[in-house]
């Protein structure tokens, strides 16, 4: 849990998340601070943060675009995150989700952990206002954790885990959907041999 907390001041300190709010870091350093964010919340209070300042420093008489035009500019900015067959945004996970529902992201062939791999190791597959999506693999599981902002959701690909919370156990298999409501402290633990591959969706409550 301390090593989470030093990562996550580490970077608050790095000036990357000003980069990144600004749009100027390069491709892999933002899919890092992407995985950071969907972990830890600090992260993500101090991007909130400065998106705020730097909106609030051309305050007043500056002029903001039309949604439609916005839309076209940070569709555009994504593109230069993802190559150009990227398919676009997952879809929100639901209780009929399944595998085939993210193919198109999961069957890239750079969606592979690395040979060694921080438990758990996370690579994000999209980012809009109102959903961080990302495939996750666990060995071990994921240190107990709390969300006052977002619902995480789960779906999984591979493996078997358990979720644990203070109103009990959920066991999860292959094909398993589970959400996690606001305020619920919650504990991923892998119950299976071979590494638990999930994807996870952080939705903006």
């Amino acid at each position: 849990m301390e090593h989470g907390k030093n990562e996550a001041e580490q970077l608050i300190a790095s000036g990357k998340l000003e980069g990144f709010v600004l749009g100027t870091l390069p491709a892999d350093e933002r899919f890092a601070v992407l995985r950071a964010s969907s972990i830890h919340e600090e992260v993500r209070a101090e991007i909130a943060r400065l998106e705020a300042a730097i909106e609030g420093s051309v305050r007043p008489g500056a002029a903001f675009p039309d949604p439609v035009t916005k839309k076209n500019i940070v569709d555009r900015l994504k593109a230069e995150d993802w190559h150009q067959d990227n398919p676009g945004e997952p879809p929100i996970i639901h209780s009929g989700s399944s595998r085939s529902d993210y193919a198109q992201w999961l069957d890239l062939p750079e969606m592979v952990p690395a040979a060694v791999f921080d438990d758990p190791y996370f690579i994000p597959i999209g980012q809009t206002a109102q959903a961080l999506t990302a495939i996750v693999w666990m060995r071990n599981g994921s240190p107990e954790e709390t969300h006052t902002d977002v619902i995480e959701k789960f779906l999984v690909l591979e493996g078997t885990c358990e979720i644990r919370t203070t109103n009990g156990t959920t066991r999860l298999m292959p094909g398993s959907v589970h959400s996690i409501p606001l305020h619920i402290a919650h504990t991923v633990v892998v119950t299976s041999a071979i590494p638990c591959k999930v994807i996870v969706q952080r939705v903006a409550a």
